[in-house]
């Protein structure tokens, strides 16, 4: 009837909401990671320091 193909279209769905779920939740702990963390420049490169 209506609904031939449909499975299809419903694996799309999940896959483009699983990736966009995958960037959102990176750009989250990318964010958490940025706020957590202190860089410094030295002479040998960078360092890295905890704020907690």
């Amino acid at each position: 009837m209506g609904f031939a193909g449909s499975g299809a279209f419903i694996w799309t769905v999940l896959m483009v909401a699983a990736v966009a779920a995958a960037l959102i939740y990176g750009y989250m702990e990318y964010q958490v990671r940025m706020l957590r963390t202190t860089a410094t420049k030295v002479n040998a490169g960078l360092l890295f320091t905890s704020r907690f």
